[in-house]
């Protein structure tokens, strides 16, 4: 299956599971992320058992014992391209950007090139200028549930495969 189809599919498996799970519980952060955010990272060529290309929950990489990144998605050489903060559907719906406040505090001179908000549903970009600054808030980039499929698979695959992004493939 081509990744395309592969995104795809992960993000109508997205739109099912907030459906059915809108009840303001289910979809807490860890939820959120195994039953939505990692399903789409899988489909993007992203190994999340891989801790050579994806390392969940980890502060190493960022100098800072007091942030965690949810995620931190690696080069081939391990280094670090793409910051995720998630945080679960049900509790945080990203109507404000007080959610952005941890990438500021820890995005800043991590050396990603891209660092991502996102509930599941919405998902923010934001593109990191020098690793020093990012660009600031603005309406969702994406909307699983309300932008045609396939042009969000294309957006996602453009800011997000593992193969066009951050790996330098032979």
């Amino acid at each position: 299956m081509a990744i395309q189809e592969r995104v795809e599919e992960a993000i109508k498996h997205g739109q099912k599971v907030i459906y059915e799970y809108d009840d303001g519980e289910t979809l807490h952060e860890a939820g959120t992320r195994y039953a939505i955010i990692d399903p789409i990272l899988q489909a993007l060529g992203w190994d999340t058992s891989d801790p050579g290309q994806v390392l969940p929950e980890n502060w190493r990489k960022l100098n800072n014992p007091q942030r965690v990144a949810d995620y931190a998605l690696l080069s081939k050489n391990g280094d670090l391209v793409v910051l995720i903060e998630a945080k679960g559907y049900s509790k945080t719906k990203l109507y404000g950007w007080a959610e952005e406040k941890q990438l500021q505090d820890y995005a800043p001179g991590s050396g990603a090139e891209l660092a991502v908000l996102t509930n599941g549903k919405d998902w923010y970009f934001y593109y990191l200028l020098k690793g020093d600054s990012f660009d600031r808030p603005r309406d969702a980039d994406i909307n699983i549930c309300c932008y045609d499929v396939k042009k969000t698979a294309k957006r996602l695959i453009k800011e997000l495969s593992r193969y066009k992004r951050s790996f330098n493939q032979p």
